[in-house]
């Protein structure tokens, strides 16, 4: 985020905790002046060419105003630390409860009501995981709420990929062409299930990337053979779904030929059926016939001029690739290991990469697909 983008991100922030403090400060804060600031807080909203965060968030998440003060309220202890102590002197704890907010937030019964409905275990803020609430044993009313440090962040203007999410996805924005990426985008814009299949590294998630990147979007991709070695795939699933509707990512589960256990499956399906997920597969028949609606796109092995051409890309060299293709026919993403390995080998000895290394590490990618039948071929 640039300087001037974080300046304003900071801003609109303020705005809202500023509107929190006055509910803080100890006395009966008049109905008109919140509602003046709540027209101030849409203006600027409106004027700013910023990507603002809680503006994003309360789109993508289809939060109410009611939902944004909630949210906004229970993030002040890890927002600001003069609020915190403010807030932490109006409630009985050190963490509000549900009745503690909507006493803080409500002016009317038709306020609680509305701020009560936020609370509701469909609505955004607890089906996005937005807030968490504690004594799952206790009345709604009396239970704790917690903001997560990740949402934190969030509202502050740090938009990059959950750190714990790390080692499960990844968040990209660049590809190599496909042929297939305009026809997914075309899909993109509207509501329902879209399946990516085709053969063992032959472009699927890179035409899902390539597509969003075409409409300006970054694409989070979740590996499902890590995320279900991991002791609660579902929660993990659920974070990488909220992480999606933080960050406006198209969200990818690559799923290629993992068995999915029958929990996991009905969730993914979910996620695939309302639009939340598109999922990259080896063979989408069995996942298709689980859906209203599927929409596939086919992905085929590149022909030999299109494996050149992606030769001649990742290598950004015209070093002849004919022979090299026709002899070891590979799908992009093993053309772009070997090339990889093609380089690393000559960078040793201070050359430039010829057909003769081509064929080594063509063979290499192949060895490692095959193993010792590629020796034969």
């Amino acid at each position: 985020m640039s300087g001037a983008a974080y300046a304003d991100a900071s801003q609109h922030l303020f705005d809202y905790l500023e509107r929190a403090s006055w509910l803080l400060g100890g006395e009966r804060v008049a109905v008109e002046r919140l509602v003046e600031r709540d027209e101030l807080i849409a203006s600027r909203e409106a004027a700013s060419t910023a990507k603002l965060p809680l503006v994003g968030l309360r789109a993508r998440a289809n939060l109410d105003l009611p939902a944004t003060h909630v949210l906004v309220m229970a993030s002040v202890l890890g927002l600001d630390v003069v609020l915190g102590e403010q807030l932490v002197e109006r409630i009985a704890g050190n963490t509000p409860t549900v009745q503690e907010l909507i006493t803080m937030l409500s002016f009317s019964t038709e306020d609680e009501g509305a701020l009560l409905a936020a609370f509701a275990p469909d609505a955004p803020l607890r089906s996005f995981g937005l807030v968490q609430l504690g004594n799952d044993r206790m009345p709604l009313l009396h239970r704790t709420v917690h903001v997560e440090d990740r949402l934190i962040a969030f509202l502050r203007g740090i938009d990059g990929l959950d750190p714990e999410l790390r080692e499960y996805a990844s968040l990209e924005t660049t590809a190599l062409a496909s042929a297939k990426a305009e026809a997914i985008a075309r899909l993109l814009v509207s509501p329902g299930p879209i399946i990516v299949e085709g053969p063992a590294r032959v472009g699927k998630t890179s035409a899902v990337i390539a597509a969003a990147a075409s409409t300006q979007r970054r694409t989070l991709v979740g590996d499902m053979e890590r995320i279900l070695a991991e002791e609660d795939p579902l929660l993990l699933l659920e974070q990488m779904r909220r992480e999606a509707m933080l960050l406006g990512a198209v969200w990818v589960l690559r799923v290629a030929s993992v068995d999915l256990p029958p929990p996991i499956a009905r969730r993914v399906v979910g996620y695939l059926q309302d639009g939340t997920a598109i999922v990259t597969v080896r063979d989408g028949e069995l996942i298709a016939r689980a859906l209203k609606g599927p929409r596939r796109i086919l992905i085929d092995n590149p022909t030999t001029a299109e494996q050149q051409q992606i030769w001649r890309t990742v290598l950004g060299s015209d070093v002849d690739t004919l022979r090299v293709c026709e002899r070891y026919p590979l799908p992009p993403g093993d053309i772009v290991l070997a090339a990889a390995a093609a380089r690393a080998s000559v960078e040793v000895a201070g050359r430039d990469v010829d057909e003769a290394d081509l064929f080594v590490a063509a063979r290499g990618r192949l060895a490692h697909r095959l193993g010792d039948v590629a020796e034969l071929v």
